[in-house]
C-alpha cells in the first residue's frame, strides 16, 4: 500500500480552471502558483458584514462564484476564521 505525504500547510493544489475563475473574480487579489489565494479588500469587509447579520460562510462565498468545489472548504473555513479573528482583536483595541 503507498503511503501518501501531505505537506502541513501546503495549498491544495487548483485545476487550471479553478485558476481562470479565481484570476477574473473580483474578490480574488491574485492567487499564486502554489495555490494561495489572497482576497480584496472588499470582499473581506463584505465577507465581515454579511457574517454579522448570521450568513453563513460558506453561502457568502458561494454569492461571488467562490464554490467549496472551486476552492475547497478548509480554504473558506481558513480565511473566515482568521477574518474573524482579526476584526475581534481590532475591536477589543478600540
Amino acid at each position: 500500500m503507498p503511503s501518501y505525504r501531505i505537506e502541513v500547510g501546503m495549498p491544495r493544489e487548483l485545476s487550471e480552471e479553478a485558476l481562470k475563475v479565481l484570476h477574473e473574480s473580483p474578490a480574488v487579489k491574485n492567487v499564486t502558483e502554489s495555490g494561495r489565494i489572497y482576497y480584496t479588500t472588499e470582499f473581506r469587509d463584505h465577507f465581515l458584514k454579511e457574517y454579522a447579520k448570521c450568513r453563513k460562510p460558506t453561502k457568502i462565498f458561494r454569492d461571488v462564484g467562490l464554490t467549496p468545489e472551486l476552492i475547497g472548504r478548509k480554504r473558506i473555513e481558513r480565511s473566515a476564521a482568521r477574518w474573524l479573528e482579526r476584526a475581534k482583536k481590532q475591536e477589543e483595541q478600540h
